[in-house]
C-alpha cells in the first residue's frame, strides 16, 4: 500500500480532512493505482519544535517545517514530476500560504519488498 507521511504544523481536522481527501485523489489520479490503497500519515507539530533555514519556527516568523514522504512502488520520471507538481499545488491552496511548500520524498519500493496481506506484492495480481 503506498503511504504518504506529511510532516506539518498542528492543523484543525478540517484541513486535514480536506488534505486527506484532495491529497489522495491527487496520488490516485495521477498514478492511475485505486484510492482505497493509499494511506496518509500525519506528523503534526507543536511552534518551537522545528528548525527551518537555520531558525526555530515560533508560529508567526519564518518558515515552518513541510515534509511529505510518499513510499511507493517504482514510478515513471514523467509521473513522479507530476505528483511533485501537483501534491504541492493542492498542499498550498489548502494550507492557504503559498510561502509554505513541501519538500517531496519520493522513496520507490520494488514490489517484491512490499509485502501486502502476508505476501509480497509482486506475487499478487
Amino acid at each position: 500500500m503506498p503511504c504518504l507521511e506529511i510532516s506539518v504544523p498542528k492543523l484543525d481536522q478540517s484541513k486535514k480532512e480536506i488534505l486527506a481527501a484532495k491529497l489522495t485523489k491527487v496520488m490516485a489520479d495521477i498514478t492511475q493505482l485505486p484510492r482505497e490503497i493509499f494511506g496518509i500519515r500525519f506528523f503534526e507539530y507543536e511552534s518551537g519544535e522545528t528548525a527551518n533555514e537555520g531558525l526555530l519556527w515560533d508560529g508567526i516568523k519564518g518558515k515552518p517545517y513541510h515534509h511529505f514522504k510518499l513510499y511507493i512502488g517504482p514510478l515513471k520520471v514523467e509521473i513522479k514530476k507530476k505528483l511533485i507538481a501537483v501534491l504541492t499545488e493542492t498542499y498550498t491552496d489548502i494550507i492557504a500560504n503559498q510561502d509554505w511548500k513541501p519538500v517531496i520524498f519520493i522513496i520507490e519500493t520494488p514490489f517484491e519488498n512490499i509485502g501486502v496481506e502476508g505476501k509480497p506484492l509482486s506475487e499478487r495480481d
